[in-house]
């Protein structure tokens, strides 16, 4: 491809994780030295994702362009267990938004996963922990794809991550926002903060029980607001 950084690609839902392998069928960590099992490290949920290297393969549209997660290491593969891909929820400005592993909000703990955000231009992940809820008898409902980003109107180079759900004992109409500002996650490790919004805007049949409102496509705004789209039947603003 005679550019290889386009203006813009069609990028795949799907991210594969997997492993790096040698022609010879070892394995090398990033400085290259091959290393055996016994010399793992026990990683945190978030030192685990942030470890995996970015191989974003570009085309130029029509062609659809996709992104994939290798392991350093096999012992890093092996700590990922059952967390072999991830799903897209939405990109802004050059950084994918994804939903590593089986999390989506209200997901048991056990399953793992978490937000994993790829930053393009800088070919770096920053990983985000869960919505605050239960591990064990969650109360969050998620509403499909609904992970967006927004630009922090404190500081150019930062961002705010949100997401929207319900919740197992009121349901929609009702409806919470959780943010996660880049900006106090570097000054003191982040949080997610929650904010309770008015009933969202929904006619009563999607509302359930036979019909839910579900998000397909999320983006926001240049003026810092957000966009959650049904692509059957309504956009929510």
């Amino acid at each position: 491809m005679a550019n290889p950084r386009p203006p813009y690609v069609l990028l795949e839902r799907v991210v594969f994780f997997g492993g790096r392998e040698l022609p010879d069928g070892t394995w090398k960590d990033a400085a290259g030295i091959v290393i055996g099992w016994s010399r793992a490290r026990l990683l945190s949920r978030r030192e685990a994702m942030e470890a995996m290297e970015p191989h974003p393969f570009l085309a130029d549209p029509p062609q659809v362009s996709s992104l994939r997660m290798m392991s350093p290491t096999p012992a890093h593969a092996q700590q990922l267990g059952s967390i072999r891909d991830g799903d897209i929820a939405s990109t802004h400005k050059g950084i994918v938004v994804i939903y590593a592993g089986f999390y989506r909000p209200g997901c048991s703990d056990d399953l793992g996963g978490c937000y994993l955000l790829y930053d393009a231009p800088t070919n770096a992940l920053t990983a985000i922990p869960p919505l605050p809820d239960s591990p064990r008898f969650p109360t969050l409902l998620h509403l499909g794809r609904t992970a967006v980003l927004v630009d922090d109107s404190r500081s150019a180079d930062d961002y705010i991550l949100a997401d929207i759900v319900t919740n197992s004992g009121l349901g929609l109409p009702e409806a919470t926002i959780f943010a996660w500002s880049s900006l106090t996650m570097k000054k003191s490790g982040g949080e997610w903060v929650k904010s309770s919004i008015p009933r969202l805007p929904l006619p009563a049949h999607l509302c359930g029980p036979k019909h839910l409102f579900q998000i397909d496509l999320a983006f926001s705004l240049d003026s810092g607001g957000f966009c959650w789209v049904d692509l059957l039947r309504v956009m929510l603003f």
